[in-house]
């Protein structure tokens, strides 16, 4: 009995190869189908081995911590991290300096660098000797380029790295040196530390952009299932039974998926070598991290055969295939919504579940319901739109022009295809409206404006207090004044105070003559000896007179608040407020160190980035500890990069979008090909052309309609439920631009789908398609 039914699946298969013209270019048109699904997802199972090759790469060259404090020795080295901003794109780099005549060597060079010399990544050094790179060059004047970092020492092919070598850098036994002795490089790789918010946010995002990628492969699948159905009506005639045309069917099915499983492993291994030449985020990969985890390839393998094999039997109980004809049961029987409504309420009795678990959010297995709930939901979409289209079109009479009553009554009879078609469409834009609440939502926890936002200033300079020595406030203030298209530079120094009998910081003192304070504060009058308090925006209250407060270290002077504190406001210059001291308030008081900051306005905004260049230019001789912010940016609380994440996945949607716009105009050439013969004759009848090809713009435009309003609502939805689960108290608002923009995109792809169908749709009209043997 099983040799019969590989047998019927022998011959299925045969006929996918074998059945002529027409059933071979239905194969192809599945293979290439799936062939699109299936790089989709091998791309897709391939992230985790790019984050995870990206970071063991930046961990092989970290700074080594050895155990205790090194000894100079011959095999020893001083380390400090470099990097500076260019553009805002970030250049990464490391300070080296040998103690001995063998000091380890970082991953990706050689040879030790000298003082004064310098290796540059490919990218840092088609940068520098490019013609945008002039201001860049000026800042590494004082190195010479000797040679190039290997990808050994490179997180990726595109990415701005260099090793410099300098004899300035210096190790203290209290951490307050400007480097770190290291024996060797590399630390070993603990994996990728992300918040679990955004753990939650990658979770969702993953099965947003692969849900329609799994509903097209569905679609793919039964690519050409009406003209197949007619044919196996000649095997039923031949005296096949109905479970043997089944399997006959399943077969011929199989074929063209295992084609497209082959098509999409040579789609993936060509489209992977131009990974080195794309940067996404200002992150790039080298080919060999683009490879998917074997559990991954080996699930995709068999699940897409299986799913294939189970969406033919599926369709088969669906028609009755007799000798003289094919009878479609699902015509005129109306859908059931029960059924159809199970799957979203699943999703969320999941999510209500996972929001239960006390440690929701740092619970791997409440992520895997999250991830299973949303999931349901996007597949609950996908199965409602054929039932409200069907609802739609049910209720509208037959009036208006031909084209629509054309429209109207195909989808009357067969809205299947047309629904099925814009489902992927729709699962996408649902998704991509619940992350962008999400993302809302992240955005607040995890992107904050620096203190000089929404001001006039350009710029804002920090210079920690171990690269402030030798160095005065009033020069480097002077020296920022004098960089070309600086308007104005205002600096301070800045001590953290702490409460004297605690070790909790209270805030910020901030140390400046009256030079400076008059541009800093609204103030009638400044006398050496004053102290002022400025309300501040975010947090603080002035200080009690009296209160004794430790400024600096733990070891730092303390330093009663005196009485007649004169109340002042702040400027818009980026100043945040606090308590303010010019330095005949503190005589007497051994200060140490403080930190340096500066707010530096620009003279024209036409060249507001070269002038800020040129800032970072002026401060880059003051080596490790010097920074430099453009105050004009949204800029990340603590140190994950929340802005690539939100930019990864907004790029991530439309790429969705256009795979599944590609798959789409697939099935649109195959239903073409389909009803060729009906729409050559109702040509031949007099129909005009052009009536024909608006029916055909009816036909995508209303379930078009009906699931982008599906998506939206369904989205909305799902975005507050995500919103709730995450445990904020926060309203985040309905983010109507961004649901604009993703609904209006979706809407595009189908449109510009259906466009580009019509020179086809236009050829099927010829008197040819009526010929028949």
């Amino acid at each position: 009995m099983n040799g019969h039914r590989l047998a019927d699946l022998a011959l299925g298969w045969r006929l996918a190869f074998s059945g002529g013209r027409e059933g071979l270019a239905r194969t192809l048109l599945t293979g290439f189908g799936v062939a699109i699904g299936i790089a989709t997802l091998l791309f897709a199972a391939s992230v985790p081995g790019v984050i995870a090759d990206n970071h063991q790469r930046l961990s092989a060259r970290n700074q080594h911590a050895a155990p205790h404090q090194l000894t100079p020795t011959d095999r020893t080295a001083v380390s400090a991290m470099a990097g500076t901003t260019f553009r805002n794109s970030d250049i990464g780099g490391q300070y080296l300096q040998a103690d001995g005549d063998r000091p380890p060597t970082p991953p990706g060079l050689r040879t030790f660098p000298h003082p004064g010399e310098m290796f540059t990544s490919p990218e840092l050094h088609r940068l520098l000797h490019s013609p945008q790179g002039a201001l860049l060059r000026a800042r590494f004047a004082q190195y010479r380029e000797v040679g190039t970092v290997e990808d050994a020492g490179l997180r990726g092919p595109r990415e701005l790295f260099y090793y410099a070598g300098t004899d300035r850098l210096t190790v203290k036994p209290d951490g307050n040196g400007t480097g770190v002795r290291v024996d060797a490089f590399g630390e070993a790789y603990s994996g990728w530390n992300v918040p679990a918010l955004v753990a939650m946010l990658v979770t969702v995002a993953a099965v947003v952009l692969l849900a329609p990628v799994a509903i097209f492969l569905a679609t793919a699948i039964r690519f050409g299932g009406e003209r197949r159905d007619r044919r196996l009506a000649d095997f039923r005639l031949a005296g096949a039974t109905r479970a043997q045309i089944a399997r006959i069917a399943a077969g011929e099915t199989l074929g063209g998926t295992v084609l497209g499983l082959a098509i999409g492993w040579g789609l993936f291994l060509a489209l992977r070598q131009l990974v080195p030449h794309l940067t996404l985020f200002g992150e790039s990969a080298f080919p060999g991290a683009v490879a998917p985890d074997w559990r991954y390839a080996v699930g995709i393998m068999l699940a897409v055969p299986l799913l294939a094999v189970g969406v033919a039997l599926v369709t088969m109980r669906r028609i009755t295939v007799e000798p003289l004809g094919v009878v479609r049961r699902g015509g005129p029987a109306r859908r059931r919504l029960w059924w159809r409504l199970l799957l979203p309420l699943l999703g969320g009795v999941l999510l209500a579940r996972a929001h239960q678990d006390s440690d929701f959010l740092a619970s791997g297995g409440s992520l895997t319901r999250v991830a299973l709930g949303v999931l349901a939901v996007l597949v609950g979409l996908s199965v409602l739109l054929p039932w409200c289209v069907e609802m739609l079109v049910r209720g509208l009479g037959p009036r208006g022009p031909l084209s629509w009553q054309l429209a109207l009554r195909r989808l009357q009879l067969g809205g299947d295809g047309a629904a099925r078609g814009t489902a992927g469409i729709a699962v996408a834009v649902a998704g991509a409206v619940a992350l962008q609440s999400l993302m809302g939502l992240a955005t607040n926890a995890f992107t904050v404006r620096p203190a000089t936002a929404g001001t006039s200033v350009d710029s804002q300079i920090d210079i920690g207090a171990t690269a402030m020595r030798g160095h005065t406030p009033a020069a480097i203030t002077a020296r920022l004044d004098a960089v070309p298209g600086v308007h104005r530079a205002v600096g301070a120094l800045e001590y953290e105070t702490y409460r004297s009998t605690k070790d909790d910081d209270v805030g910020r003192l901030t140390v400046a003559d009256c030079t400076q304070l008059v541009r800093l504060l609204r103030i009638d009058s400044c006398r050496d000896g004053q102290v002022f308090f400025a309300p501040q925006q975010y947090a603080g209250k002035q200080p009690a007179t009296g209160t004794a407060l430790r400024l600096g270290a733990a070891d730092g002077p303390r330093w009663p608040v005196p009485s007649g504190v004169t109340a002042a406001h702040r400027r818009s210059g980026g100043y945040d407020g606090g308590l303010i001291a010019t330095p005949g308030a503190l005589h007497g008081l051994r200060l140490g160190h403080g930190d340096y900051r500066a707010w530096v306005t620009n003279a024209s905004d036409a060249r507001r980035l070269d002038t800020i260049d040129r800032v970072r230019n002026a401060v880059e001789p003051l080596g490790y500890g010097a920074d430099v912010m453009d105050a004009q940016v949204d800029v990340n609380s603590g140190t994950f990069d929340f802005g690539a994440v939100r930019t990864g996945i907004l790029v991530a949607i439309t790429l969705t979008l256009l795979v599944v716009g590609a798959g789409l105009s697939l099935s649109s050439a195959e239903q073409t090909r389909e009803r060729r013969r009906v729409l050559a004759a109702l040509a031949a009848t007099g129909v005009r052309r052009r009536t024909l090809l608006c029916s055909v713009l009816w036909q995508a435009a209303v379930p078009m309609a009906v699931g982008t309003a599906l998506a939206a609502a369904l989205g909305m939805g799902l975005g507050v439920t995500l919103v709730w689960l995450s445990g904020s108290q926060r309203t985040v608002p309905v983010p109507w631009q961004d649901l604009a923009v993703v609904t209006g995109l979706g809407a595009a792809v189908v449109l510009a789908v259906t466009a580009c169908t019509l020179p086809l749709l236009t050829r099927a009209m010829r008197a040819e398609g009526l010929r028949t043997e």
